[in-house]
């Protein structure tokens, strides 16, 4: 059978998961970044907090559909911006 647990103890769990996953949040595999306003294609991030091509400037979350830069993902082709 199932353990029985109090909503208070299921409610700090939650709580302390959701801490966790906002924390990790930003390092996500999937999100794309821009170095600034004028910059027109997104750049990997790496844990230490800069992009993967070493672009320097602020990263900001890039828009869906900006070109990725070939230099932080291989492979990928460039578009037009």
């Amino acid at each position: 059978m199932g353990e029985v647990i109090s909503l208070q103890q299921a409610r700090r769990a939650r709580y302390r998961r959701r801490l966790a996953l906002a924390e990790h949040a930003v390092m996500h595999p999937a999100l794309r970044w821009v170095t600034g306003e004028g910059d027109s294609v997104a750049h990997r991030r790496t844990p230490a907090g800069a992009t993967a091509c070493g672009v320097q400037g602020p990263l900001l979350l890039a828009a869906a559909g900006t070109g990725r830069c070939a230099d932080c993902y291989p492979g990928a082709r460039r578009e037009p911006a």
